[in-house]
C-alpha cells in the first residue's frame, strides 16, 4: 500500500492481486469493521472508508476483467457495506467479512512459515483449540 500526505491512499494493486480471495476479502473487512466502528464511535471514519473502497476496487477489477463469477458477490458485499455504513448498522455484514479472514488464517498456502512453525500441520490450530478448550473445562471442573 502507498501513502502519501494524510489525505491520499491507493493499494499496490500488483501485490494485492497475488494475494488469495479469502486474503483480499479478510483485509476488506478489516477495513469495513474500522470504518463502522468509528462510525459507531462517532468519530471520522472517511480514512477508513476510502482504504475500504480502494480494496474493494482492486479486488473486483480484475475479476470483472477476468468475467468471474465471484465480481458479482464482491460487488454485493460492497453495497451491503455501505448499506451498514449509511443505512442501518449491520452487524452481519462484519461477520461475513470475518469468515474470509479466518478462511485465509487456515488455507495452508497463506500461512507465513517463518511465523509458525507448524504450518505444515493443517490439524495444529484445531488441536489447538481443543487443546485449550480441555484445558479451559478441566480448570472449571
Amino acid at each position: 500500500m502507498e501513502k502519501s500526505g494524510s489525505s491520499f491512499y491507493t493499494v499496490d494493486r500488483e501485490r494485492w492481486n497475488r494475494l488469495s480471495i479469502f486474503d483480499q476479502l479478510g483485509n476488506i473487512g478489516s477495513e469495513e469493521g474500522r470504518t463502522l466502528r468509528l462510525t459507531r464511535e462517532g468519530k471520522d471514519f472517511q480514512g477508513a472508508l476510502i482504504r475500504a473502497l480502494d480494496l474493494f476496487d482492486a479486488t473486483t477489477e480484475p475479476l470483472i476483467q477476468q468475467k468471474s463469477h465471484r465480481s458479482k458477490e464482491v460487488l454485493r458485499a460492497r453495497d451491503q457495506f455501505l448499506l451498514a455504513l449509511f443505512e442501518r448498522d449491520d452487524p452481519s455484514i462484519e461477520k461475513w467479512f470475518m469468515q474470509f479472514a479466518i478462511a485465509a488464517r487456515l488455507k495452508p498456502e497463506t500461512r507465513n512459515p517463518k511465523r509458525n512453525p507448524h504450518y505444515r500441520n493443517p490439524g495444529y490450530v484445531l488441536t489447538r483449540l481443543a487443546a485449550k478448550k480441555t484445558l479451559e473445562a478441566d480448570e472449571i471442573l
